[in-house]
């Protein structure tokens, strides 16, 4: 067995208890405005969720792992005030070192650097798992370092809280700057993007006080929560009085954290207020009953849902998105996967999660459209009301849906097989 099952393994000894905890819960978010009819505008449905709103630019886009890994080098190294950073997987690596050296040397240098990561990077069992290292030389270089959610002896009877894990992925350089996506800082996240043992995804680069204040101000209230290390606003927060840019969008913002079921909310209203299309790249799309009503009052209206899922080179949940795929074609979801890969070829992981929607608006960040993500992580995602914005992103999208299969009922019947049901609700829940 190698080093990778080993680590699942453990990982399925932990969670079959929790799992058997959470699938007897479900999910009982209610939806406020649905007595305001079909004709509900966008950004009624982000207010009727209490979703804040901020001023964003045209954002910078990074779609390859080796080429965010030098941009935000860049950006921390510009850094004069703070530094405030999360991210779901962190260690130190060839390839991750370009980053998390700078953050080190910013904070040797007197500036103030705060990391929170999940524990769970100690468990990865995705090729970063044999060349990974400890992030423990950050700390003796000054950088502030929050390990969330320890797997700690005594923790491991807490059952369904244990289950919470930190999935954001952000980057706040001197309240001014927010970078957001899906990268990590790992050796997957951060390898060349053509190479088998890297990742396709993105990051998005904003210069927004606004959006970068209100994620400071809930960093620090999360960071003081979580330790008794505390941390005072001022020391990463700095009043700014910019000029603004030219190009100003509108953008509503899910900062899910404390269970507050904010991407939730967002997923609910940019599915309720659609007029006739939403494009999907999800991971693992495992959806509770809250989200395929919502997938269904869509597609009762004419909405056309696509969905892009990947060809996951690991067995485990390939076999777990297929027996879930019949679910999502009953929704009237037109669902497309990647094609085969041929001979020996080895597909980089499509790890990237974007939701189009008509002409108008983009969701990007971290949450994937799952149960996971809606109910057991805390996420961060942004939609974005830009025609200029959405129009990159289709063709984008385009790119990647040009070769994809589309996925037929009769197929999705044959993948329903017994055998594979005990893989499925592990990956529902742990993936």
């Amino acid at each position: 067995m190698t080093y990778a099952h080993c680590r699942r393994v453990a990982l399925l000894a932990l969670f079959v208890p929790m799992i058997l905890v959470v699938s007897i819960s479900c999910s009982t978010l209610p939806i406020p405005y649905q007595t305001f009819g079909e004709d509900l505008a966008m950004a009624d449905a982000m207010e009727a969720y209490r979703l804040p709103m901020v001023s964003v630019d045209e954002p910078e886009i990074y779609y390859r792992g080796e080429q965010w890994a030098v941009r935000a080098a860049e950006l921390i190294r510009s850094a004069r005030h703070s530094i405030a950073t999360t991210v779901f997987l962190a260690s130190l690596s060839p390839q991750s070192a370009i980053v998390l050296e700078e953050l080190a040397a910013k904070a040797r240098s007197g500036i103030p650097v705060y990391l929170i990561f999940d524990s769970i990077s100690y468990l990865e069992y995705t090729a970063s798992s044999e060349k990974m290292k400890s992030l423990n030389k950050l700390r003796a270089d000054g950088v502030r370092m929050l390990e969330f959610n320890p797997f700690t002896g005594e923790r491991i009877l807490l059952l369904h809280n244990l289950m919470l894990r930190e999935h954001r992925k952000f980057l706040i350089v001197d309240s001014e700057i927010v970078a957001l996506g899906g990268m990590n800082y790992n050796y997957v996240s951060l390898n060349d993007s053509s190479s088998s043992e890297g990742q396709r995804d993105s990051m998005y680069v904003f210069r927004s006080h606004e959006l970068a204040k209100l994620l400071i101000e809930n960093f620090v209230e999360f960071w003081n929560a979580s330790t008794w290390d505390e941390v005072a606003l001022d020391t990463l927060l700095v009043n700014r009085s910019t000029v603004q840019p030219e190009v100003q969008h509108r953008a509503w913002v899910a900062d899910q954290y404390h269970t507050n079921e904010t991407v939730k909310a967002m997923f609910l209203a940019l599915f309720d207020a659609a007029d006739r299309e939403i494009l999907l790249l999800p991971f693992l799309p495992f959806l509770d009953k809250v989200m395929k009503d919502s997938v269904k009052r869509a597609v009762d209206r004419g909405v056309v849902v696509k969905m892009l899922v990947p060809w996951d080179m690991r067995t485990e949940n390939r076999l777990a998105v297929e027996y879930a795929a019949l679910d999502l074609l009953e929704l009237g979801i037109e669902l497309y996967r990647e094609p085969e890969p041929q001979g020996d070829y080895r597909y980089p992981l499509l790890h990237e999660k974007l939701v189009v929607v008509d002409d108008r608006y983009v969701m990007v960040g971290s949450s994937n459209y799952n149960y996971r993500s809606m109910n057991l992580s805390n996420e961060l995602s942004v939609v974005v009301e830009s025609t200029s914005l959405n129009r990159l992103s289709r063709e984008h999208l385009n790119e990647l849906f040009i070769d994809a299969h589309r996925i037929t009922v009769e197929e999705a019947r044959s993948w329903r097989k017994l055998e594979v049901l005990p893989n499925y609700w592990f990956t529902f829940v742990g993936g």
